[in-house]
């Protein structure tokens, strides 16, 4: 298990682009899990739910997009957060 998670404060992304950037990360072979959002309490709870809630991202506010994931190694994380 590699966790690996990005965050940008103060960058809001709408449903619609979150939905499509969780879409397209999922079909990058050796993504195990994912979750991209804004940081509401309900996505850090989901996050967590998911075993991808990191002490960073329990700090981040409903402002703040992220993604946490869980990859096969730090390579996919990297490509993963080049889509974005």
């Amino acid at each position: 298990m590699v966790l690996k998670y990005l965050i940008r404060e103060n960058a809001y992304y709408d449903s619609v682009t979150l939905m499509i950037i969780t879409r397209e990360v999922k079909k990058i072979e050796g993504v195990k899990e994912i979750i991209v959002g804004m940081g509401t309490e309900l996505n850090k709870e989901l996050a967590g739910n998911l075993n991808l809630l990191t002490p960073q991202l329990q700090k981040i506010t409903p402002n703040d997009f992220f993604i946490s994931l869980d990859s096969i190694d730090n390579n996919i994380a990297k490509k993963a957060f080049a889509f974005v």
